[in-house]
């Protein structure tokens, strides 16, 4: 394994290959273009990406999501299977594990986490919004942020909320323990308590919703939250009641911020009804 520049370097028969399907996309002949793309490797089909814009734009297209879907059975093992999870794109799914793998092989290489060529995959990885990396690279950054404390503690905890917004459960359930992580450097701060507690109920509502269900899927391997959290996450009322009582959070404080949480689910769940109903609040003030 080497680093993503060497990873990208091509043949001159594929640069030549490159050359054809750019010439398809460019004289619009995009059935020809997407037949060739549907059938090369994956890594020699994501290096096109990364080495040509145009190809970049053809295959990630809508129209030509059935690219990117062919290689979905890539990453099946024993039970489990990659599921579709809007809002990610099928290519941003595909390169983003796709990225993690190659993040994880430069680990096994290196015999050591987070050297310089893994660290390069897993922002490759992030870049297409892949939660494995948000997790692996939120890690490294609170391992930083423990040995020099600075801005990677903001960074792990930005990770986290990029990772929220694209995932639901698996992203808050992140973003809940940056916050618990955070609350533990700082003298168990009752501020990352409170933080901790809501996003933990924005992901237990979250979860019960069926869009919520590719997302786990994915991120933990099919094995569901529990067993995929199993090293920090026993249950959602024994974390929460771990909480409340760590944090020494008041129960007039739980109810405001049960009640938070309850509303942002709502703007994340149904985002057209909670603006309409903004609209109407609105609306009756200016009356």
């Amino acid at each position: 394994m080497g680093s993503f520049t060497q990873w990208l370097m091509s043949t001159a028969e594929e640069i030549e290959h490159l050359r054809v399907i750019e010439d398809f996309i460019r004289l619009n002949r995009d059935s020809e273009a997407r037949n060739i793309l549907e059938q090369i490797d994956l890594t020699t089909l994501i290096k096109y990406t990364e080495l040509s814009k145009s190809i970049k734009n053809f295959s990630e297209s809508a129209e030509q999501n059935s690219i990117w879907l062919s290689h979905m059975s890539d990453f099946d093992c024993g039970d489990f299977s990659l599921q579709q999870n809007p809002p990610l794109t099928p290519s941003q799914l595909i390169k983003g594990v796709y990225f993690y793998w190659q993040a994880m092989e430069c680990r096994a290489f290196a015999c050591g986490r987070f050297q310089n060529d893994e660290l390069e995959f897993l922002h490759k990885s992030v870049e297409n919004q892949c939660f494995y990396a948000y997790n692996s690279l939120s890690t490294w950054a609170y391992e930083e942020h423990k040995k020099n404390p600075g801005s990677t503690g903001l960074l792990a905890l930005n990770l986290a909320k990029q990772a929220a917004a694209v995932h639901w459960t698996p992203g808050y359930l992140l973003l809940y323990k940056s916050y618990l992580n955070l609350a533990i450097l700082n003298e168990n701060n009752t501020f990352f308590y409170c933080q901790a507690l809501e996003v933990l109920l924005i992901a237990k509502k979250l979860c019960e919703l069926p869009e919520s269900l590719s997302a786990i899927n994915n991120a933990y391997f099919g094995k569901g939250i529990i067993q995929g959290n199993q090293s920090q996450f026993l249950s959602w009322d024994k974390a929460i009641s771990n909480i409340i009582a760590n944090g020494k959070i008041s129960f007039s404080t739980v109810n405001i911020i049960y009640n938070k949480a309850v509303e942002c689910v709502k703007k994340i769940a149904f985002p057209e009804k909670a603006l309409e109903e903004e609209t109407k609040d609105e609306y009756s003030l200016t009356i």
